[in-house]
């Protein structure tokens, strides 16, 4: 394969330099790889807390317009009405919505509520058969 000695000599010298510049090449490539995973990770972790402190101050925000409004009403069923439309006026984000429901599961507001407000919705199954407003009730008192 190679005829003269100063060939041989060159790839003696070539050879090791390649190699060991390709094995460099490859770890800093899979670090730069490893960092960028890691930047995405903590990103994306930034974004679902701020996030989740929006949602917070909504849902406190929501929370004490609907205690005043009870509070300041005589009329529960006028207060229930009120709070309602209160509640289906606040937005999270593009296509999020507030809903409330009373300590019993009553569904007392909801933009996507209709004929159920008012109505005591604990036994209320989704797709999985998950009693999700006992899970919702329950992530609540914690």
């Amino acid at each position: 394969m190679f005829k003269s000695i100063k060939t041989k000599i060159l790839a003696l010298v070539i050879l090791p330099i390649v190699f060991v510049s390709l094995v460099i090449s490859i770890a800093v490539i899979a670090q730069m790889k490893s960092e960028a995973a890691h930047e995405i990770e903590v990103s994306r972790q930034d974004l679902m807390n701020a996030k989740k402190a929006e949602l917070k101050e909504i849902v406190d925000v929501a929370k004490t317009s609907i205690n005043a409004i009870i509070k300041d009403s005589a009329d529960q069923e006028q207060a229930i009405k009120a709070a309602d439309n209160m509640v289906n006026n606040i937005k999270f984000g593009e296509d999020g919505y507030v809903f409330a429901y009373d300590s019993e599961g009553v569904l007392m507001a909801s933009r996507t509520g209709g004929s159920n407000i008012g109505t005591n919705m604990t036994d209320s199954t989704d797709k999985n058969g998950v009693k999700f407003i006992q899970e919702l009730m329950r992530e609540a008192g914690n």
